[in-house]
C-alpha cells in the first residue's frame, strides 16, 4: 500500500508537495502546481496609495494583486466571481463626504456581501461605508 501526505510549501504558497512511501522503497517527492489564486480587490483613494503590508501579505500569499481608484475614475466590478476578496484603505475622506465615489463605495458594499466573499477592511473608513450601506437598507 502506498502512502501520500500533501504538504503545502508555505512560503511561497503556490506548490503542493506529495509525498509518497512504500513500505519496502524509500520516499519521494513530486511539487504539483496549484491553481492560480483569483485577485484580491483592493481598494485605494490616493493616486500614490500602495496596499502597504497587506498587499505585501497577499502577494507573498500567491494571491495577485487588482488595485482600483475610483476616486479617479476606476470602475468597480459589477460581481467578484473573478476575485478572491476586497479590501477597501482608507484615505482623507470621510463616509460622509458627499462625493459620488464614496456613494458609489457605499452601494457597491452590496457586491461583496451577497456574494459572500471575504471583505476585510483596513481602515476605519470601510466600516463607516458599511454602516452607511446598512442604515440606507433599513
Amino acid at each position: 500500500m502506498v502512502g501520500m501526505a500533501l504538504r503545502v510549501d508555505r512560503q511561497a504558497c503556490s506548490n503542493v508537495v506529495v509525498q509518497t512511501a512504500e513500505p519496502d522503497a524509500g520516499a519521494t517527492s513530486d511539487v504539483l502546481p496549484l491553481p492560480p489564486r483569483l485577485p484580491a480587490l483592493i481598494i485605494l483613494h490616493q493616486e500614490k496609495s500602495t496596499p502597504g503590508r497587506i498587499g505585501h501579505w497577499l502577494r507573498t500569499n500567491g494571491f495577485p494583486l487588482d488595485i482600483r481608484r475610483p476616486r479617479f475614475g476606476d470602475p468597480l466590478p459589477t460581481t467578484l466571481a473573478d476575485h478572491s476578496c476586497a479590501v477597501i484603505f482608507g484615505g482623507p475622506m470621510s463616509a460622509n463626504d458627499p462625493d459620488d465615489f464614496i456613494r458609489l463605495e457605499t452601494d457597491w458594499i452590496d457586491v461583496p456581501l451577497r456574494e459572500k466573499k471575504p471583505f476585510p477592511g483596513d481602515s476605519a473608513l470601510c466600516g463607516r461605508l458599511s454602516q452607511r450601506r446598512a442604515q440606507r437598507s433599513h
